[in-house]
């Protein structure tokens, strides 16, 4: 298995506080700890990191959890201080026997991804297990991810029950999983109505991939009701996202004109996107911009993946990538 490692995922909600405390007149002495904590938060939010980092100290050195993985965050990616995981791993240890679930899961990915001892993985799934236990959706995903691919022997059921637990607390990674487990039917019994619910869940939390995928459920008629208008707003949500696959699909939709109307321009616009910047296979863009630049009569248009005439073979295709990634 593929070590995954998302210590930045909740880079943007981790320094969440809103509170603006310039105004405090509170000598360091009169402060409460959550107040220096506080205070440590609006100058990080500021961007004055090396001042932030004095007051997320102060309070963490008294044992306040929120600023020991304030601080522990800091030395994690290097804002104020020297960027030094050994450090970020003191303090968020501390936070994390103090019960902070944040901190639960940024230990267990460090022991976990950047030990190798067996010991020090060990102890990473265990603090997995704490946040997830908290509700900490990203630390259900991972451990999902353990045991789908790593544990010895493979632990289906504990996997889907985590994939869940991971959903159910805002993680779309654990909704998609489910989706492309119930979808494809490899691993389990085929169902495409759970696989649409669990995608719907995650096109509603915002993942591209899984609004592609409830919309090509809507397109085939897999687990929900055809509607060829649900699958146009679903893909179209999704490539405003900047999903690739996503642009590809509404790309070749809008120059056959499946869903809407025909536009080559836009068709053409969403595809060279697609060849100028980042994209997984290029070679399935090129085979699309040729046809397209010398405008194939839509009759004799090939669909890449499948390299067939069929949109829907096109579709299935493009589901079986969304499962890979």
């Amino acid at each position: 298995m593929k070590t995954k490692y998302f210590l930045l995922i909740a880079f943007f909600t981790l320094f969440s506080t809103t509170a603006v405390l310039a105004q405090n007149t509170e000598s360091p002495s009169e402060m409460s700890i959550d107040v220096m904590n506080r205070k440590g938060v609006a100058l990080y939010n500021n961007g004055q990191y090396v001042e932030a980092v004095q007051w997320f100290r102060k309070a963490a050195e008294q044992g306040n959890a929120n600023a020991q993985y304030n601080l522990g965050f800091c030395y994690d990616i290097g804002a104020g201080v020297e960027k030094s995981l050994d450090v970020a791993e003191i303090w968020y240890r501390k936070a994390a026997e103090n019960g902070d679930m944040s901190a639960q899961y940024r230990l267990a990915t460090i022991l976990y991804c950047f030990h190798y001892e067996v010991e020090k993985r060990s102890e990473g799934l265990k603090w997995y297990r704490k946040a997830a236990e908290q509700g900490h959706g990203e630390a259900a995903y991972d451990l999902g991810l353990y045991y789908h691919h790593s544990s010895k022997p493979i632990n289906l059921p504990e996997a889907i029950k985590l994939y869940k637990k991971a959903a159910d607390n805002g993680c779309y990674r654990g909704a998609i999983s489910l989706g492309n487990l119930y979808y494809q039917g490899k691993e389990i019994t085929r169902n495409y109505e759970e696989a649409a619910n669990w995608y719907e869940q995650g096109a509603v939390l915002g993942n591209g991939d899984a609004q592609l995928a409830l919309g090509i459920c809507y397109m085939l008629g897999n687990g929900v009701t055809q509607d060829c208008n649900k699958f146009i707003m679903w893909i179209q949500k999704a490539a405003e996202q900047d999903a690739k696959k996503a642009k590809l699909v509404l790309g070749v939709c809008y120059y056959c004109g499946i869903g809407v109307s025909r536009d080559t321009s836009k068709s053409l616009k969403l595809i060279k996107e697609l060849s100028e910047g980042y994209y997984y296979n290029k070679s399935d863009v090129y085979f699309t911009l040729q046809q397209f630049e010398r405008n194939e009569p839509v009759s004799n248009v090939t669909f890449p993946g499948s390299y067939d005439k069929d949109f829907n073979k096109f579709l299935d295709y493009i589901m079986y990538e969304i499962s890979k990634s």
